[in-house]
């Protein structure tokens, strides 16, 4: 397959995401995240960045809900252009953002990027240059290079490309994770 542009990318990964049954999704986001507590990087951070999905990116929740007691996790929080960081309360305390009804926390003080110490970064389509296709809005290329932290891209199997097109602005992870 020749190499795609990105809206082109876009859309065809979310044709296929369109096609996988609600439990073949919940089994293998399930899978995903198993692999992901048994990893190294998950058992030594503390401050870890998640997103709460969105029913086209692997779920999240259980997870979330699974870990709050053991780990301090946090929630992205779109303002204006930029994220913000705000720690995730439960999911009780959830509402719908500015962009597309994404869930936020409505509560807690604003963390400081430099506290975290991993990023579970979503995104449409990832290679094996460790490249990310985003929804295009470029949140997270922003808010990545003011943190540290390690990144790890979440993913299902069929979201691996031969080749993710990048700009310059495009932040690359550190590792992508996915079954």
């Amino acid at each position: 397959m020749k190499d795609l542009d990105k809206k082109t990318l876009r859309a065809l990964i979310k044709k296929k995401y369109s096609e996988i049954s609600p439990s073949d999704h919940e089994e293998r986001s399930r899978l995903l995240f198993a692999l992901l507590a048994e990893s190294s990087v998950f058992k030594e951070s503390k401050h870890i960045l998640a997103f709460w999905s969105l029913n086209d990116e692997p779920s999240t929740h259980q997870f979330l809900k699974s870990w709050s007691r053991e780990k301090s996790l946090y929630l992205p929080v779109i303002q204006s252009e930029s994220l913000v960081i705000k720690p995730f309360l439960g999911e009780e305390q959830l509402k719908p953002g500015e962009l597309a009804g994404v869930q936020e926390p409505e509560e807690g003080d604003e963390v400081p990027p430099e506290l975290i110490d991993l990023v579970l970064v979503p995104g449409l389509a990832f290679d094996a240059d460790n490249n990310r296709l985003g929804r295009g809005k470029g949140f997270y290329d922003r808010f990545l290079p003011r943190t540290n932290a390690y990144k790890i891209g979440i993913c299902f199997g069929f979201q691996m490309v031969a080749h993710v097109p990048v700009d310059r602005h495009d932040v690359k992870m550190d590792e992508v994770l996915f079954v």
